[in-house]
């Protein structure tokens, strides 16, 4: 439990972090037939470290209106995941499908959760997870109106989640986030935007500085009480 914990302490400072310019331009218009664009990202990866190990590595891609990745825990455990994107920058559906270490690649996922955002003040969380040969169990979580869905510790993601940041504006920002690991895990992420390519981000007791490059993407992020750091490879 140890591991994804520090990790949450890490990775969530990345939901807000990728600002530098305080007069807050919007992200790239959305393009195509409706949701979020992806502007001048269209993809990439990154290595995920605790010293001295890989925590996980991470490709993702970028659409109009969609989000997709793998991630590859250090232990082989396999997860890929499919977002959809709104015109405002949130996450409105995620679908998550994880397979075991040693699991062969053809074979069907072990477990596989959709969670979407619902009602009219987008202020309830549905998550259906379907393990074990498809036994099926649905959680309703009421949230915030516009709280996200994330999956520690993907920078994909996290991308998304700064990019809904940047849309929200001002000077400094708030977003609430749930954790799908395990049970529902509520955090509230405060980000404050520097001069130059930083930004300042709290979660709980923890504070990040975060690096980016000028379309709006993670470059690099480390906490060196932690020992831990987040590299982009492309």
């Amino acid at each position: 439990m140890l591991r994804p914990l520090i990790a949450l302490a890490l990775l969530l400072p990345l939901a807000g972090a990728c600002r530098g310019d305080r007069r807050a331009p919007d992200p790239a218009p959305a393009g195509g037939g409706g949701g979020g664009g992806g502007g001048g990202d269209t993809g990439g990866a990154f290595v995920i470290l605790g010293d001295p190990d890989t925590i996980a590595t991470e490709r993702y891609t970028r659409s109009p209106g969609q989000l997709s990745g793998l991630l590859l825990h250090g232990d082989g455990t396999r997860i890929e995941y499919d977002a959809t994107i709104a015109r405002d920058e949130s996450i409105t559906r995620l679908e998550l499908r994880l397979w075991h270490t040693g699991a062969a690649p053809d074979s069907p996922p072990a477990e596989h959760s959709v969670t979407e955002l619902r009602g009219a003040a987008a202020d309830s969380l549905v998550r259906a997870d379907r393990v074990d040969e498809g036994r099926a169990r649905r959680i309703r979580v009421l949230v915030a109106p516009g709280a996200q869905p994330y999956l520690l510790p993907s920078v994909g993601l996290a991308q998304q989640l700064l990019r809904r940041a940047r849309r929200l504006g001002g000077d400094g920002t708030q977003l609430e986030v749930l954790v799908l690991n395990g049970a529902a895990l509520p955090q509230r992420v405060a980000v404050r935007w520097l001069p130059g390519d930083s930004a300042e981000v709290r979660v709980g007791g923890a504070t990040v500085r975060l690096g980016f490059d000028p379309d709006g993407r993670i470059r690099a992020g480390s906490d060196p009480a932690l020992r831990m750091s987040v590299k982009r490879l492309e």
